[in-house]
């Protein structure tokens, strides 16, 4: 690829970064949902009406929430989650390896496996591993707590959930169909061209190009897809759609029995992988993961919505967050207050920072 070419494509991927909100930074999309989270916080007379609404998983989500803990919480509805083991740190990188692979083996996993730190968002430090050799040099990256976890192929959608406190059945909220992004051969380009000159791909043609280092110089067939990740991660490189089209009375019934089985539990999203579309509208799927207060109505990066109705769906969402704590608090529930999030917080940072 000529280097005058591909200096005149980043320009134009920056440019589309800034031109379409979805795919801004968090500290340009999130000021207003900010501001509208501390009107609420106001207004409910503290931060309390927040730490309320999921009152056993009150800090998912909020300051990095263990996921295997959030996983241990569905220990009911095995058959529905995807099969996953918490692995410790451990400075010998060769003991830690060996015990990656005797819990592979004891789940009975088959390669490819997930490993995806224990605390984290937007897809940092999460990776599909196809072997022993790539599973060391994903520990070697990542020395902190992990989470091994069940590969589940198919299609991946989150699902937000609510349910108002003393109700016997919640709702779906949002449903998100998220899709690998991919590019299309034509038997003369090579794969980094064609990410290049792919009129959304080049967006964040970075990310692809640095997950498909070992394949740039390919040059598909024509009419050959070639994915350019598999992770569901906006930020990854997936491609979020709005799925509120696939909604069913089996899919909800599904999730609201799903979400029964957690203590406690009123409003976050679902992650979740099913053989097929038709296999998701009938409520047969996995979960991979289950996100609590500040998980996002993700069907709003679907880039048919404009960046004012997405601002809307967010509003709406947050404000049915406080209509629920508030609720949990005249029940009874009086939730973390600011001091004891603080506290949990400067907790959470030196565990990170201490690989523990």
């Amino acid at each position: 690829m000529r280097p005058a070419h591909r200096w005149r494509r980043r320009l134009a991927g920056w440019w589309l970064r800034w031109k379409r909100w979805e795919f801004w930074p968090p500290w340009a999309l999130y000021p207003p949902i900010v501001a509208w989270i501390l009107w609420l916080t106001l207004r409910h007379g503290g931060l309390s009406v927040f730490t309320s609404v999921n009152t056993k998983l009150w800090s998912a989500g909020v300051i990095g929430g263990s996921k295997i803990r959030i996983l241990a919480a569905l220990s009911s509805c095995d058959e529905r989650v995807a099969r996953s083991w918490l692995l410790a740190p451990d400075p010998d990188l060769d003991r830690r390896t060996e015990r990656l692979l005797e819990a592979t083996a004891r789940l009975g996993l088959d390669w490819p496996v997930v490993l995806k730190p224990d605390s984290g968002a937007r897809g940092r430090g999460v990776g599909i591993v196809h072997d022993g050799a790539e599973a060391r040099a994903h520990l070697a990256a990542e020395p902190g707590p992990l989470v091994l976890q069940e590969y589940v192929p198919g299609r991946e959608y989150g699902v937000f959930y609510t349910r108002m406190p003393g109700e016997a059945r919640g709702r779906i909220f949002s449903i998100t169909d998220k899709r690998p992004a991919e590019v299309v051969g034509d038997g003369r380009r090579c794969l980094e061209e064609l990410i290049y000159d792919d009129p959304r791909a080049v967006a964040l043609a970075r990310v692809y190009c640095e997950g498909l280092a070992g394949r740039l110089a390919e040059v598909p067939a024509a009419g050959e897809r070639v994915r350019l990740g598999e992770l569901g991660t906006h930020c990854r490189g997936a491609i979020f759609l709005d799925g509120n089209h696939l909604r069913t009375p089996a899919l909800e019934d599904a999730v609201d029995r799903l979400a029964s089985a957690v203590e406690g539990f009123h409003f976050g999203r679902f992650d979740l992988r099913a053989p097929s579309e038709q296999a998701f509208r009938r409520g047969r799927f996995k979960v991979v993961e289950l996100n609590g207060l500040v998980s996002e109505a993700a069907h709003v990066y679907d880039p048919s919505f404009s960046l004012l109705a997405a601002y809307r769906v967010f509003f709406r969402q947050w404000s049915l967050a406080a209509r629920i704590g508030a609720r949990q608090r005249r029940r009874g529930h009086r939730g973390a207050g600011f001091g004891q999030v603080l506290r949990a917080a400067l907790d959470h940072r030196r565990r990170r920072s201490s690989g523990r």
